[in-house]
């Protein structure tokens, strides 16, 4: 099994972990942030294509102590990095240090990555994220499994003033407690997020279903998995919504643009 961590924006903990267990895959735990659980490579890949609140889903990977560099590299060391990095992929580290002896993010990352090996995917042309996180002398190491933040689902290529993020609409929608059963109208639409969001959750069309994740570059993937994944979620799917959705705005551009992302969304 894998040790999860989504990734959700500060206050929006319980929304993500409702969602987590409605999908089957129970939190062990959450902090500010985010939301813990644990799942095999298929559950994984559930909570990407399914999570409509969740930023980006880590695995992960190691956590010790550490207050001194040859200590931080003996541990990465035993990171099983070549589960992450396939042919052409190399390795890019995201660090952060609060309230440590080791706080130099670059240190950090030029000693972590001088233990992955240039035979072990450091000089492709595609990145795998590994994040690690020093807090208080401990250190977290996970890998991204999303690539993209899961928010760019793919329909919102044309925008409006001040758009809204796909995650938030969603949280949004989620946290009130909507049900889709019951007419929405959204009188400030904008590029049409809220009411696409909804739309999406009414027809029961996974947020994922039109994008890549960086889990499909990783040596071990499992495509019959993705696949049937894919089919059940599509057999799942509703042909329309239950009751009206409707986005209005006084700008006509805001919905030109509403209208083609929503075209797009499906």
């Amino acid at each position: 099994m894998l040790e999860c961590f989504a990734v959700t924006a500060p206050g929006l903990e319980a929304v993500t972990a409702a969602e987590l267990a409605a999908l089957g895959l129970v939190p062990t735990g959450m902090e500010e942030g985010g939301v813990s659980f644990t799942a095999d490579l298929s559950g994984l890949y559930l909570a990407n294509l399914q999570l409509r609140t969740a930023s980006r889903v880590l695995v992960r990977l190691a956590t010790f102590e550490g207050r001194g560099f040859p200590e931080l590299e003996r541990h990465a060391r035993k990171v099983p990095w070549q589960d992450f990095l396939g042919p052409g992929v190399r390795a890019a580290f995201r660090v952060t240090s609060k309230k440590s002896k080791l706080y130099h993010a670059g240190a950090i990352e030029e000693r972590v990555a001088g233990t992955v090996g240039r035979s072990e995917g450091q000089t492709g042309g595609v990145d795998q994220e590994f994040v690690v996180r020093v807090f208080r002398d401990r250190f977290t190491i996970s890998a991204d499994s999303s690539g993209a933040l899961l928010h760019q689902r793919g329909y919102r290529l044309a925008t409006a003033k001040a758009p809204l993020r796909e995650t938030l609409a969603a949280a949004m929608l989620l946290g009130a407690g909507w049900d889709p059963r019951t007419p929405l109208v959204d009188p400030f639409c904008g590029s049409g997020t809220i009411p696409i969001e909804a739309a999406l959750l009414a027809r029961r069309i996974p947020p994922g279903r039109h994008r890549s994740f960086a889990f499909m570059r990783w040596p071990g993937f499992d495509a019959a998995s993705w696949q049937a994944l894919l089919a059940r979620a599509d057999a799942e799917s509703l042909p329309q919504a239950s009751a009206p959705i409707v986005g209005a705005d006084r700008d006509a551009g805001a919905i030109r643009a509403s209208v083609a992302n929503a075209e797009r969304a499906g």
